[in-house]
């Protein structure tokens, strides 16, 4: 709450963000790039498993922002686009991988939250204060979440973290994917299904 005779703060829309930046404020972008930088790092941690590859990959996805900011229509949500760009360096740099053998394996002494995200629902458990027991029971099952995930071909794994980890609509994600939210939800359905066969069966 601000003190006596203090204006409140005003939050700057992403539009208006985004207009300032075509004029040439760096300034403005650079309010962006802080509002998001948590979210694109995270998306790209999930999706590729290593820490430093998702702090390259989110520093190049800003700077191909900016670059093409002066083509951005605004016909989408600056959010979407930035997830859309996004989402092509994951695939760009994923079949990179393919190509060279690199492991996808996530590193268990990576940070498994490396933004400070939550863990997603699926995740979570009930007591609030969980003891040294529950906490190591709830570290042992994120860790299976984590590898049940990275088995997912990659489009399933992608709605998953997009509307599991990262809260994002059908509608959101089907603009990002480039396809329906019919689809959008079918996938979901299905890799939640996938997830739950991996977890019930010991990853085997």
């Amino acid at each position: 709450m601000a003190e006596a005779g203090e204006s409140p703060q005003v939050v700057v829309s992403d539009g208006e963000l985004v207009r300032r930046a075509k004029a040439g404020d760096k300034g403005a972008f650079d309010t962006l790039m802080e509002r998001y930088e948590r979210e694109v790092v995270t998306v790209a941690y999930r999706m590729l498993g290593r820490h430093e590859d998702a702090l390259d990959l989110a520093q190049d996805a800003f700077t191909r922002a900016w670059r093409s900011l002066s083509a951005f229509r605004e016909e989408a949500a600056f959010r979407t686009w930035l997830y859309r760009i996004t989402l092509n360096l994951i695939l760009h740099r994923r079949r990179w991988y393919a190509r060279h053998r690199v492991s996808l394996t996530v590193s268990l002494d990576e940070p498994a939250d490396p933004e400070g995200e939550e863990d997603p629902p699926s995740a979570q458990i009930a007591d609030p204060a969980p003891g040294p027991r529950e906490e190591a029971a709830r570290s042992e099952l994120r860790s299976k979440i984590l590898e049940a995930l990275e088995q997912l071909p990659v489009p399933f794994r992608t709605v998953v973290v997009l509307r599991d980890m990262r809260g994002l609509s059908y509608e959101e994600i089907a603009e990002i994917c480039g396809g329906r939210v019919g689809t959008i939800k079918s996938r979901l359905h299905r890799a939640r299904a996938m997830l739950r066969g991996r977890l019930a069966g010991g990853l085997q």
